[in-house]
């Protein structure tokens, strides 16, 4: 179990790399806590995360299932943004990809599932 991720983002670091000064996993940004009124300076692994929040209870499935197929998912991301960014054309594969992102980012947040609760 030592191995297993437990800190799961609601928020891709693959995305969140996007917004650091050198778009790497190492790489730091600004962020804004608006309920806490401060900014600070960290690096996307640090934000936008819940231990555990990926993590479900079903018999007979890997607890990690949905976070396993989470980090496929966003292990597609950049590339799709990169397309997108080269072709300068909104289609295809890449658009499936980021509209799918835009969906996970609207319904994928510890508020929106406790009003779910």
């Amino acid at each position: 179990m030592g191995s297993e991720a437990r800190n799961h983002h609601f928020v891709p670091q693959s995305y969140l790399r996007g917004f650091t000064s050198k778009g790497c996993k190492d790489s730091s940004f600004t962020v804004f806590d608006i309920q806490q009124n401060k900014r600070f300076e960290t690096r996307p692994r640090n934000v936008c995360a819940t231990r555990d929040f990926n993590r479900i209870a079903v018999e007979g499935l890997d607890p990690n299932l949905i976070e396993k197929s989470m980090g496929e998912f966003e292990s597609l991301i950049n590339s799709a943004i990169a397309q997108i960014d080269r072709s300068n054309s909104f289609s295809g594969e890449p658009k499936e990809i980021i509209l799918n992102l835009m969906s996970i980012l609207a319904t994928r947040h510890p508020g929106r599932r406790e009003n779910m609760r």
